[in-house]
Order: C-alpha cells, then sequence, then structure tokens
C-alpha cells in the first residue's frame, strides 16, 4: 500500500471507536498528521504541504506558507498530475550522523512500505 490516500482515510476516521481501540486513536493523534484528500482542511493561518498521493521519497512536495503561498516547491514534474494529499507542515529537527567523510547535520526521515503476503500468519 504506498497511496497517501491511506493516511487521509484513517485521519478522517481516528476518533470512531468502531474501527480503532482507545490505544490505536490515541497513537493516530499522536503520531499522524492530519492529513486530507482535498484542499477544504483546516489549515487556516497555518503552514500545509501538498504531496501527490503517489509520490516517493519526498518528490514533488509543495510548501505553503500560512497565506497559502508556494515557498517551496519541487522542480521535478513526474508526479505533478496525481491527486494530492494535504498535510499539517512541520519542520523536522536536525540530526547529526557520523559519516564516512566526518559529522553530518541533515534531517532524518523514518519511513516503511508494506508488501501484501510478506508476513502472513504461516510464515510468521
Amino acid at each position: 500500500m504506498q497511496s497517501k490516500a491511506i493516511l487521509a482515510l484513517i485521519w478522517s476516521r481516528r476518533d470512531d471507536s468502531g474501527i480503532f481501540s482507545l490505544e490505536e486513536r490515541e497513537s493516530i493523534r499522536r503520531h499522524f498528521l492530519p492529513t486530507y484528500l482535498r484542499g477544504d482542511f483546516p489549515f487556516e493561518n497555518e503552514a500545509y504541504v501538498a504531496k501527490p498521493i503517489y509520490g516517493r521519497e519526498g518528490e514533488i512536495v509543495e510548501i505553503f506558507d500560512s497565506f497559502s503561498n508556494i515557498i517551496e516547491k519541487d522542480e521535478e514534474d513526474y508526479y505533478a498530475g496525481w491527486q494530492k494529499v494535504y498535510q499539517q507542515y512541520v519542520e523536522m529537527p536536525d540530526k547529526m550522523v557520523e559519516t564516512w567523510d566526518g559529522e553530518y547535520t541533515g534531517k532524518m526521515l523514518v519511513a516503511s512500505f508494506y508488501q501484501e503476503d510478506l508476513v502472513t500468519h504461516s510464515n510468521v
């Protein structure tokens, strides 16, 4: 499941006790960014980002300021025609790591990828 649309679906149902347990609902509120499929989201006076639902590794992310002005945009246009998700903008903290060339300070992104049938009850 690579589509970021699932993030919007989970966010829209985050308070649904018929789907998620109390622990899961708390985890969603704590770890998920508010995510929407349309531009009619509640980010009034807040910075936000627009991402193609199938974009990968930060490609084609547009960052908007609190007045909806684009402040950063990838010039690549491969995913430009795809439907987008809109998320609250959160500045990633700096992280220092040791490399072969010495210390490097940058942003660290932890991501996951799900592949169907990779883990099943029969092979766990």
